[in-house]
């Protein structure tokens, strides 16, 4: 095992009794993670933790898949599988250069936003039409 790397048992050490019985039937089948998957699958698992007085009662994973008409439905256990295995993917070096591009989009969309928010802002004094949206890249400043 190299540095950085987590046997899963040394991951269950981490977790109560209630969050191991999340940890049994949900974890990726990776005999190691890095220390950003395990704190990812960790934070992931202490999220889906029950609490009766926090979010009614469900866990995150059970608000997510529940159906646009509010109604929440019985996890399976593929579902926490795969729920754990992304959560854990994003720790690993492709999940977390996901992240950081996703980041990136995110900083530049709220660039564009703000720019043609203070356009149609200035505009509005002089009855000009408002800016009309456009995509992010084709405003990019360069």
């Amino acid at each position: 095992m190299s540095d950085g790397q987590l046997e899963l048992e040394e991951v269950m050490e981490f977790v109560d009794e209630n969050e191991a019985s999340y940890y049994n039937t949900a974890r990726p089948k990776r005999a190691q993670m890095n220390v950003a998957e395990k704190v990812y699958y960790e934070k992931w698992c202490k999220q889906n933790k029950r609490y009766p007085a926090v979010n009614s009662g469900y866990t995150t994973l059970e608000h997510i898949l529940s159906g646009e008409d509010g109604i929440v439905r019985t996890v399976s256990q593929r579902d926490k599988y795969v729920a754990s295995s992304v959560i854990q993917w994003l720790g690993t070096n492709c999940g977390m250069a996901f992240i950081t591009e996703t980041e990136r989009d995110i900083k530049e969309q709220q660039k564009v936003q703000s720019r043609l928010e203070k356009l149609r802002d200035c505009a509005k004094p002089y009855g000009v039409p408002k800016p009309v949206y456009l995509n992010a890249r084709l405003l990019r400043e360069e």
